[in-house]
């Protein structure tokens, strides 16, 4: 369900994908209807709700959302991420401002007059976290593979605290594991770096007793979560992947192999050995560590 929602996002990214996603999900989800209308309209809507029209004419103009509810009473919804045109004409509408509400990924000031109701995608995202007693079941796999979409689409990050007292650890790791895989014995490997803030690492490829290997060594963070790992990529040779995922493959340094949503084939370092790696025990002890993780994965083959 998250792979699909992802790649929904990959292509189906715009003001108008995000608008008709969303719509599609209210009109046919009883659940989610009822926490996306609580939240844009702050439990003003007292009725059922009996029709949520797409960019239907009203007065000549074309909001994005008309929600009718059961007694005819009309809302409208207009729907942004960050395009700043607010249309003040909406003003020339019939309804009133007190059932007209906006979403936007940025702060609208309060003397907007358009809009009784400005709420932001990424407070929406927040509040349905917090629904916990409303969402289960199938609609728990629905809404939660909707919110991995709407967070890429909207670009949402949550953050933390963060301490920025020591990011030359990494610059070491980097430099440790590089120097690892450049005396293992594997023959003519140039290890390249790829990374970005989530990934930081080496990738090199290396061909051994005709098979073929594609793989990155590094570190991952994540959900409070730090985690070192190696991938073998789907281009690797048949051999070496069945090798890794073999029921017998057991290690001292790494957790059984398996694979990621992209195919490839993770081979994480083993929790206890992580844990002696981040408790901050002297240099020697740390690379020693590493070596013996690396080693033991690449004697597999």
């Amino acid at each position: 369900m998250h792979r699909f929602f992802d790649k929904l996002a990959e292509r189906l990214n715009s003001e108008n994908n995000l608008s008709d996603i969303t719509w599609a999900l209210c009109s046919s989800n009883d659940v989610f209807q009822d926490i996306f209308l609580v939240y844009c309209f702050e439990k003003s809507i007292k009725n059922d709700i009996n029709d949520i029209e797409r960019e239907i004419k009203i007065d000549n103009k074309k909001p994005d959302f008309l929600i009718i509810d059961n007694k005819g009473i009309e809302y409208l919804l207009e729907v942004k991420i960050y395009d700043k045109n607010l249309h003040d004409n909406y003003k020339e509408i019939k309804i009133p401002k007190n059932r007209r509400a906006i979403i936007t990924n940025y702060k609208i000031t309060e003397n907007n007059d358009t809009f009784e109701y400005k709420k932001t995608w990424h407070g929406l995202i927040e509040y349905i976290e917090k629904q916990n007693d409303k969402i289960n079941g199938i609609n728990s796999q629905i809404i939660k593979g909707y919110l991995d979409y709407l967070k890429s689409v909207t670009n949402y990050f949550k953050g933390g605290d963060m301490n920025l007292s020591n990011l030359h650890s990494l610059h070491i790791f980097l430099g440790t594991i590089k120097q690892i895989i450049e005396t293992s014995g594997i023959d003519n490997v140039k290890p390249k770096y790829s990374g970005n803030e989530e990934y930081s690492g080496f990738k090199f490829k290396f061909k051994k007793s005709n098979r073929d290997f594609h793989i990155w060594f590094g570190v991952t963070f994540g959900d409070n979560e730090t985690y070192i790992c190696i991938e073998f990529f789907d281009e690797c040779s048949k051999k070496v992947k069945d090798t890794l995922l073999a029921e017998t493959i057991k290690g001292k340094y790494f957790q059984k192999p398996h694979y990621s949503e992209d195919s490839s084939i993770l081979v994480g370092i083993d929790k206890n050995i992580l844990k002696k790696i981040c408790d901050n025990v002297p240099y020697e002890e740390q690379k020693n560590l590493l070596e013996k993780y690396f080693k033991e994965v690449m004697d597999l083959f």
